[in-house]
C-alpha cells in the first residue's frame, strides 16, 4: 500500500527584503522547485506563496516562473492557498486589517494566476492561529486551515480528518516529519518512508495519511542541493502524493475538536503549548513590546489610500520575529519593519501628537536594539536560547 503524502511549501521573501536576496533564493529555490513540477507533472504539491513575492518576481521580470506557475496550477499539479499578502502576524491585528491581508492575497493570486483558481485552504502566516481567526477565514470562503499539531489536543493521528463546530477542517502538519526534513535528517524517500511509519498509528493495511509542511527556501537555498530529495519523492512508487484538499475530501473518520492558539515555531514542547507566539511577541521583550505598540498605533488611525498600502506593507512578520535574540537577531529587518510602519503613520493625517509619538518609538526600537548589541545583551540571549537544541531534548524525554 502507498503512503499518502501531503507535502505542503510556503513560498515567501518579506516585502523590504532587498533584490539581490529575492534573486538568490528565487535562483536556487524557487526556479528549480518549479522545473522539477514540471518534469514530473504528476507530482501533487500544496504551496502558499505569499502576494507579496509574487510582486516581487513581477517587478524583477520573473515573468516565465508566475507563468510556469500558473501552468500547474491550471493542471492540477499545483494546489495554491489563502493567506496574507505581506505575511502579517494575523493573531495580534484588528480585524478590519486582517481581513484587508487575506483580500489582498486572494486578489493578487487571482490576478497573475487565474481569476479561476480555487482557493480552499488556508495558510496563516507562521502558522500562528487563535480561534478568533476562525469566523474571518471561513466567512472569505475557506474550507480547510493549516495548522501545527500542537494545534490539536491529543496525540498524532494519521487516519482521521478534524472539523470544528462550526464545519471549519484543519490540515495538522505533522511537526516531527517537518523537522527531519528541514535539519536535513531526511536525506531520501526511503527515509522518509520509514519516518512516516514510526510510530504506526493505524495498522499495515491503514490508508493513512502524513502531512509535512515547511519553507519553500529549504530546498535550495537553506540546504544547497536538497532540492534533488524532492525528486527522489516524485519517483518513489511507493508515496502517494496528495494536495491538502484532496486529503480533506478522502473519507476517513471525522473527529470534532477546538484548535488552540498554536504556531509551528520549533520550541520545546511545553513553551510551544503555552507560549506558542514567543518568537514574536514575548512579554519580556522589550523590543517586541515597542514594535507591538507602533503597530498598534499604525493601525489605529484612520488612512487614506496611500497610507494604507504603506501600512498593508509595514506589518510583515519578519521584524518581530528578528527581534526575539531567541535565537535570531537581524537589526537590519528590525529597522526596516519600524520605519516602514512609521511611514504610514506620517503619510496619514493622523494628529501631530500621534505622529511624533510614532517618531519617539521608532527612535526607541532602533536606538534599544543596537544598546543590546553593544552591551552584549542580545548575545547573551542568543546563547542562552538553540531552537534546534531544545526541540531535540524535548524529543529525547518523549521518547
Amino acid at each position: 500500500m502507498k503512503t499518502n503524502l501531503g507535502l505542503f511549501l510556503h513560498l515567501y521573501q518579506p516585502p523590504v527584503q532587498k533584490k539581490d536576496v529575492v534573486q538568490k533564493v528565487t535562483a536556487e529555490s524557487y526556479i528549480p522547485i518549479i522545473a522539477g513540477l514540471k518534469k514530473y507533472p504528476h507530482a501533487r504539491v500544496t504551496m502558499n506563496i505569499t502576494g507579496c513575492l509574487v510582486l516581487q518576481w513581477d517587478k524583477y521580470g520573473y515573468h516565465h516562473l508566475i507563468t510556469d506557475i500558473a501552468h500547474l496550477v491550471a493542471q492540477g499539479t499545483i494546489e495554491l492557498t489563502g493567506s496574507s499578502a505581506y505575511h502579517a502576524f494575523l493573531p495580534k491585528l484588528p480585524v478590519d486589517q486582517v481581513i484587508r491581508q487575506i483580500t489582498l492575497n486572494t486578489e493578487i493570486l487571482h490576478k497573475y494566476f487565474g481569476k479561476d483558481i480555487s482557493l480552499r485552504g488556508f495558510f496563516p502566516p507562521e502558522m500562528a492561529f487563535v480561534p478568533s481567526l476562525v469566523p474571518i477565514i471561513k466567512d472569505l470562503g475557506f474550507e480547510w486551515i493549516g495548522l501545527d499539531e500542537r494545534g490539536k489536543h491529543g496525540a498524532r493521528v494519521h487516519h482521521r480528518l478534524f472539523e470544528d463546530k462550526h464545519g471549519m477542517k484543519y490540515a495538522f502538519r505533522d511537526r516531527d516529519l517537518s523537522y527531519e526534513t528541514v535539519t536535513g535528517e531526511m536525506t531520501t524517500a526511503r527515509e522518509l518512508r520509514t519516518l512516516i511509519k514510526r510510530p504506526p498509528t493505524c495498522g499495515p493495511d491503514c490508508d493513512g495519511y502524513a502531512i509535512i509542511a515547511l519553507d519553500g527556501e529549504t530546498f535550495g537555498h537553506h540546504r544547497q542541493g536538497y532540492e534533488k530529495i524532492l525528486e527522489d519523492v516524485y519517483l518513489d512508487k511507493h508515496i502517494q502524493l496528495m494536495t491538502i484538499s484532496s486529503i480533506i475530501d478522502k473519507e476517513y473518520p471525522v473527529s470534532l475538536i477546538k484548535p488552540r492558539k498554536s504556531s509551528w515555531t520549533i520550541l520545546d514542547r511545553a513553551r510551544s503549548i503555552s507560549q506558542p507566539f514567543l518568537r514574536w511577541a514575548d512579554p519580556e521583550n522589550e523590543i517586541h513590546t515597542m514594535q507591538w505598540k507602533l503597530t498598534k498605533l499604525a493601525c489605529q488611525i484612520t488612512h487614506d489610500e496611500k497610507s494604507q498600502k504603506k501600512l498593508d506593507q509595514a506589518l510583515f512578520s519578519c521584524q518581530y520575529w528578528w527581534a526575539c535574540a531567541k535565537p535570531w537577531w537581524y537589526i537590519e529587518m528590525i529597522e526596516a519593519g519600524a520605519y516602514a510602519l512609521l511611514q504610514s503613520v506620517i503619510t496619514s493625517h493622523a494628529t501631530t501628537v500621534t505622529k511624533t509619538k510614532a517618531i519617539d518609538l521608532y527612535h526607541d526600537i532602533v536606538a534599544t536594539a543596537f544598546d543590546w548589541m553593544r552591551t552584549g545583551k542580545m548575545q547573551r540571549m542568543v546563547d542562552q536560547e538553540h531552537e534546534y537544541l531544545h526541540y531535540n531534548k524535548d524529543a529525547k524525554t518523549n521518547q
